[in-house]
């Protein structure tokens, strides 16, 4: 199987050097060093000198760790398992797109991930007038006439995305993801939710049949050329484009003065239209675009989604002020793409998004954007959701206010398998909530399976998974997780959770904090703010199985928190990195002899792990033998490095 890997292009015609590109893109949005990079050269050069102290260079940190052979890869996973620095250069890029004014640096960040620019066709002209002309010669005509043609355009640029597979395909893809997701086969309501949105009992019965096979190559092979079929680059275009031209109808309407006093619903050519009234609106009904100009408004799932499997593959929804509320106990939730693409911009007000499925910002083989621009609003889901995609790019975007954002597992910044989701908020003191739904039958029944905030899970043994990021741009926030989650991966993938400003809380029980797990890479970064970090075992800078995860905190008085396993810990054959640059830090390990820069001679295996636990700046405590100023050398390749003045 090695030698038939595949790095995927899809139906790619320009690849871009990846890791080049990152670094440039970084450069570029970063020129003033303000605020500074993750690793900056002191942090670089104490590296140096702890890596000397175990006979061992940067080069080292290098070592062989692509031992899984999955069919399908993406190059930038492959390329940071060999170069396990540049995860910080990948954060460092993330983190100076979303500075950026507008969107265009993060649509062009996300095309980087997968190696990708820019390469949609142009399309012809577009019909682009009312069929029904109640607005003929209003103002509402001049905003409106130009978006219409934007709609017809994406639907075009949809098909074209998906020309290359059948309806069967569509529908078998959408039943291997839902139906993992939400537990199909011994949920009857989720097998019902299922065929409601399009998936025939036929494809649900093969997806789960692929779930349970001894060998499940075959089937997970469909699913992966399914993946290699889809022209991703030219459904990003696609997103692109109509979120330009969707931001560009917000601004106009928010100059229009007259509004019609009874919803207006117009058949046009980019699909069917409706214009809200000032008042309280309820919409139930599918439609290619909602404008409403203010009220407390409802919107059930319908009319606030994207349903290819429905005819619906576009859907745009745009809502100026009120106190709005998303919500349906539909799996295909507000604020999902399943074969296709929908864009939500919420401009004001204090906002309820409620599924019982996915949504807010969730993609399947799509493209969702959802920006919230203002209010203090209340994001709470089961699944796949919150920033997450699979073979898609799913963002949600929460501007400002003080938010708190809930969902049970798969979500807050997920990807998976070719999958790229952000869940971004800008400002405000947020709490970020995951678990209590997935028991984790496998390892410990009594916690539950998060695989959320900056996570992200491949597809083992035949395909890896994506770039799952949460990132906080400032703000005192509150972070709790279960199993797996807060800047971790899982097979060959990346897991980033980034925050910038404030004093914060981290609190999960396992795989997390910054943690690798069999060939994934995963950072979690605080830049500033006196944060407390507390984890069970396996947190907190822990690689595992041929993994990379890294703890960096640049500034503040911190504490961190374990049990067992963790605070910059390697085990078989892994890196593990936690880096404190400066304050008056505590670590606290119950079980010293395997916390705080151990590392794990592998086994049979032939080589060991490197676990380092460094910090660079201050009065600190630990609970292993270590002292300010110490070189404490740990069993196999493990480091304890302290600079008592910076």
């Amino acid at each position: 199987m090695a030698g038939s890997r595949i790095h995927f292009a899809g139906a790619v015609s320009r690849l871009l050097p990846v890791g080049q590109f990152i670094l440039a893109a970084w450069v570029a949005t970063t020129a003033a060093a303000d605020p500074p990079g993750i690793l900056g050269t002191n942090e670089l050069d104490h590296l140096d000198r702890a890596l000397s102290c175990l006979a061992t260079t940067r080069a080292d940190m290098g070592f062989d760790k692509d031992h899984g052979e999955p069919l399908l890869v993406l190059e930038m996973v492959d390329r940071m398992l060999d170069e396990p620095l540049q995860l910080s250069v990948l954060g460092d890029g993330l983190l100076g797109a979303l500075r950026q004014e507008g969107w265009a640096a993060t649509w062009e960040f996300s095309r980087a991930i997968y190696g990708v620019g820019p390469d949609r066709a142009a399309t012809g002209p577009i019909d682009a007038a009312v069929l029904t002309v109640p607005l003929k010669g209003t103002e509402m005509e001049q905003v409106l006439t130009p978006f219409v043609a934007s709609l017809a355009r994406a639907r075009l640029g949809v098909e074209d995305a998906f020309s290359d597979l059948s309806g069967d395909d569509r529908r078998f893809v959408a039943a291997a993801d839902l139906g993992d997701i939400f537990d199909a086969e011994d949920k009857p309501d989720v097998w019902r939710g299922l065929i409601a949105m399009g998936v025939t009992t036929g494809q649900l019965t093969r997806a789960i049949d692929m779930g349970n096979r001894v060998d499940p190559e075959p089937g997970s092979s469909n699913y992966l050329a399914a993946i290699e079929r889809l022209n991703l680059h030219g459904l990003l275009d696609v997103g692109q484009e109509l979120q330009g031209a969707a931001l560009t109808l917000m601004r106009a309407a928010q100059g229009v003065r007259a509004w019609p006093t009874q919803q207006l619903v117009m058949v046009t050519a980019g699909g069917l239209v409706i214009i809200g009234t000032p008042g309280d609106d309820i919409y139930d009904q599918p439609a290619a675009l909602i404008l409403d100009p203010s009220g407390d408004d409802r919107y059930a799932p319908p009319a606030s989604s994207a349903n290819g499997l429905l005819d619906r593959p576009v859907n745009v929804v745009i809502d100026l002020a009120g106190d709005d509320y998303y919500g349906g106990a539909d799996l295909v939730g507000a604020g999902t793409a399943l074969i296709g693409v929908h864009l939500l911009l919420d401009a004001a007000g204090d906002d309820t998004y409620r599924t019982r499925g996915a949504g807010q910002g969730a993609a399947i083989f799509g493209v969702a954007v959802v920006e919230d621009m203002r209010g203090n609003d209340i994001y709470s889901a089961k699944s796949m959701a919150q920033g997450a995609a699979s073979a898609g790019l799913g963002i949600l975007r929460d501007r400002m206010g003080h938010d708190i954002y809930h969902v049970g597992s798969y979500g807050q910044g997920f990807a998976g398998v070719f999958g790229v989701g952000y869940l971004v908020d800008d400002r405000g003191n947020d709490q970020f909530l995951t678990g209590g739904h997935r028991p984790d039958h496998e390892r410990l029944p009594a916690q539950t399976q998060s695989l959320s905030q900056g996570f992200s899970i491949g597809m083992r043994p035949f395909g890896g998974g994506g770039v799952g990021a949460l990132v906080d741009l400032g703000g005192n926030d509150h972070y709790k997780a279960d199993m797996f989650g807060q800047g971790a991966s899982y097979w060959y993938a990346i897991g980033l959770l980034l925050d910038t400003e404030g004093n914060d809380s981290y609190s999960m029980h396992m795989y997390g904090q910054g943690a690798g797990i069999h060939m994934g890479l995963g950072l979690l970064y605080d830049r500033v703010g006196d944060d407390v970090y507390t984890g069970f075992n396996l947190s907190q800078g822990m690689g595992h199985d041929y993994s990379v995860g890294m703890l960096i905190d640049r500034r503040g008085n911190d504490t961190y928190t374990a049990n067992t396993s963790s605070q910059g810990m390697g085990i078989y054959n892994a890196l593990g990195l936690l880096l404190d640059a400066a304050g008056n830090d505590a670590y606290l390990g119950r079980d010293p002899d395997t916390c705080q820069g151990i590392g794990q001679n592998g086994g049979t295996r032939e080589y060991g792990s490197l676990a380092i636990l460094m910090d660079l700046e201050g009065a600190d405590r630990y609970t292993c033998p270590a002292t300010d100023g110490a070189r404490l050398l740990r069993p196999y390749y493990g480091i304890v490095y302290d600079v008592k003045e910076p």
